[in-house]
């Protein structure tokens, strides 16, 4: 009778943890571009991008300027300069590049 009653406590405890583990997981999907595209702050953030990338672009182009300025004054000094001179500029006109 012993026997019996524990493995009858045993089998009960068994399915008890069973069901304890057996829960149900839910997984959801968010679309991230929308939620972006609700939220209040997106177009400050938006110009304030714009704004930035227009600086870096004009500060690119600043020095793509000085860049040609300073190859087109190497080519049309290049013989008249000295070799070390001529050494420091190529390596002016390097570090700039």
């Amino acid at each position: 009778m012993k026997k019996y009653m524990k493995i009858v406590l045993v089998t009960a405890l068994l399915l008890a943890g069973a069901n304890v583990f057996a829960q149900n997981y839910k997984f959801g999907h968010i679309n991230t571009n929308e939620l972006f595209a609700l939220m209040p702050e997106r177009d400050s953030a938006q110009q304030i991008l714009q704004n930035f990338a227009k600086e870096l672009e004009d500060q690119l182009e600043t020095m793509r300027v000085e860049l040609n300025n300073k190859y087109n004054d190497y080519i049309n000094e290049q013989e008249n300069l000295t070799d070390l001179i001529k050494q420091t500029k190529e390596q002016e006109i390097n570090d700039l590049d």
